[in-house]
C-alpha cells in the first residue's frame, strides 16, 4: 500500500498546487468568459495578466478591453513614444482622458498621442491645467473626425495676438465643455470682453450640440447657441472660488441672467456650479 501511495504522490502534489493557484480553472474557461472577467479589471492589472502566458497575453490585448484609456501628463512627458504605440494599438479606443496629477503647467504636445486614435476616438477629456494650445495642436484636433464629446481649457494669453481662437470645425460634436481662462502676464486678469468674443468664435460654428459646459456667457451668446443647435438640452455655467491667480479672472453668471434664460428657453435645462480651492466640482 505504501508503494501505491508513493506513485500517487507526484500527481497529488500537482493537483494541490493547481488548486491553490487557480491556474487550471482559468485555462478551462472559454475565451469569451475570460474576456468578460477581464473587462472588470483596471488597465494596469491587464498588463500584469498579460505576463501569465501566451493565451492571457493575447486575451489581455483584445480590442474590446481597450475602448477607454487614461494617460497622465508625466506618462506622455517621460514615455511619449510608448504612449503613442499604446494608443495606436487600441484599434477601438473611444474614450481618452489626459490627466495631470503633478499639475505641471509647462506646454505638452498631447496631440501627437491623441491623433493616433483619430479613426475611433469619440470622447476626449483634457485636464484643465493643460491650457496652452498651439496652432499645430488645433490643426491635429481638427483631424479627429469621430469626436462627439470634448473637454478642454484655454489660457487666453497663449492664443494668437488678435484674441481669436481658431477652433477646428468639429461639426459632429454633441457634448462640448470648453473653458477659457482670462489671465495675462504674471497672473494679472485681462479683459473678460475679449474672452467672451473668443468664446463666441468657438461656439458659433456648432450645429449638433446637446450639452454645453462653459465658464463665460451673455444672453447674445446663448441666443446663438439655441438658434444653431435645435437639439440643445443642457447648458452649464462654471466659475471658480478661491484666491488663486486664475480663479477671480472672470465674473460668474449672475442670478438675473439665469432667470431670464430659463424663462426664454423653456426646452433647455440651465445650471450653474463652481470649483472650490481643491478643484472639485460642486453643484450650485
Amino acid at each position: 500500500m505504501s508503494d501505491k501511495r508513493q506513485k500517487k504522490d507526484p500527481n497529488d502534489r500537482l493537483k494541490l498546487k493547481e488548486a491553490r493557484t487557480g491556474t487550471s480553472y482559468w485555462m478551462c474557461l472559454s475565451d469569451e468568459m475570460v474576456l468578460f472577467i477581464l473587462r472588470h479589471l483596471p488597465k494596469i492589472d491587464l498588463v500584469t495578466v498579460s505576463l501569465i502566458n501566451k493565451k492571457f497575453r493575447d486575451l489581455s490585448r483584445d480590442d474590446s478591453l481597450w475602448t477607454e484609456l487614461s494617460l497622465d501628463y508625466q506618462d506622455i512627458k517621460q514615455a511619449a513614444d510608448s504612449c503613442r504605440k499604446l494608443v495606436e494599438r487600441c484599434k477601438k479606443l473611444e474614450s481618452l482622458e489626459i490627466t495631470n496629477e503633478s499639475r505641471d503647467p509647462r506646454p505638452l504636445n498631447i496631440m501627437s498621442v491623441v491623433i493616433r486614435a483619430k479613426k475611433s476616438l469619440k470622447r476626449l477629456d483634457v485636464d484643465r491645467s493643460i491650457r496652452k494650445w498651439t496652432d499645430f495642436a488645433m490643426a491635429k484636433l481638427g483631424e479627429m473626425e469621430e469626436l462627439k464629446s470634448i473637454k478642454m481649457t484655454f489660457n487666453a494669453h497663449y492664443q494668437n495676438p488678435n484674441g481669436v481662437i481658431q477652433f477646428p470645425k468639429l461639426h459632429q460634436l454633441e457634448n462640448l465643455c470648453v473653458h477659457i481662462n482670462n489671465v495675462g502676464r504674471y497672473g494679472i486678469p485681462g479683459n473678460h470682453e475679449v474672452v467672451l468674443t473668443m468664446m463666441k468664435n468657438v461656439l458659433q460654428q456648432f450645429k449638433k450640440l446637446r450639452k454645453i459646459d462653459i465658464n463665460i456667457a451673455d444672453e447674445s451668446l446663448v441666443d446663438i447657441l439655441a438658434k444653431n443647435n435645435p437639439d440643445l438640452k443642457k447648458l452649464l455655467f462654471c466659475y471658480r472660488r478661491g484666491y488663486h491667480y486664475y480663479d477671480h479672472s472672470l465674473p460668474p453668471v449672475m442670478d438675473s441672467l439665469l432667470q431670464r434664460l430659463r424663462s426664454k428657453f423653456l426646452n433647455i435645462d440651465f445650471g450653474r456650479y463652481f470649483r472650490n480651492e481643491e478643484g472639485c466640482s460642486l453643484e450650485y
